[in-house]
């Protein structure tokens, strides 16, 4: 299975004081320690490519699946979520999923929109850099053509001041040679 990018996020909560807790930004859950290993837990977005492309997926950090000495813990983001809701977290507890899913999943889905708007201007850009890379290089070439005319004038410029001394030369041993007849 090809895997995306994880993304996660903080939540406050003042049950307990201010306390942080990782949540993952797709689906505003919380990822708790691995249940296996200890380890972190992540949220990944499955790879158009995949067995389920598209799909939102929890696992252990220390999880590969072409390993099997690896940490087992693999999950469906339904599935977590069931594990989480199964998992006794007390009603001041950060984890506490009716408190925290629906504000983080309203948080997410604004991140998400302003993520969104940012990619598009992000194409934009992109676009107008793709228009003047191509300006750019119209003026390198149009500055190759003067710099070609340039080195003609110089040669011809060359080639006159040239004539200009073979000129001057038999005028003086023309004004030379004349005293002397």
């Amino acid at each position: 299975m090809s895997l995306g990018s994880s993304s996660t996020g903080y939540r406050r909560s003042t049950a307990k004081g201010v306390t942080m807790v990782k949540v993952g930004t797709r689906t505003g859950l919380p990822l708790v320690p691995c249940p296996k290993c200890g380890s972190e837990v992540l949220e990944l977005r499955a790879s158009d490519l995949s067995k389920i492309p598209g799909q939102i997926f929890f696992k252990c950090r220390r999880h590969e699946n072409w390993d099997p000495g690896s940490c087992p813990f693999y999950m469906l983001a339904d599935k977590y979520e069931k594990f989480l809701r199964s998992k006794t977290f007390g009603a001041d507890s950060p984890m506490n999923m009716e408190e925290t899913t629906p504000e983080l999943a309203e948080q997410v889905g604004r991140l998400q929109n302003e993520l969104d708007h940012l990619q598009e201007e992000v194409e934009v850009l992109r676009h107008g850099l793709a228009a003047m890379n191509g300006d750019v290089q119209a003026l390198k070439n149009g500055l190759g053509s003067v710099d070609v005319k340039c080195s003609k004038m110089m040669n011809i410029s060359h080639l006159g001041l040239g004539c200009q001394l073979v000129v001057v030369l038999f005028v003086v041993v023309g004004v030379v040679v004349q005293p002397v007849k």
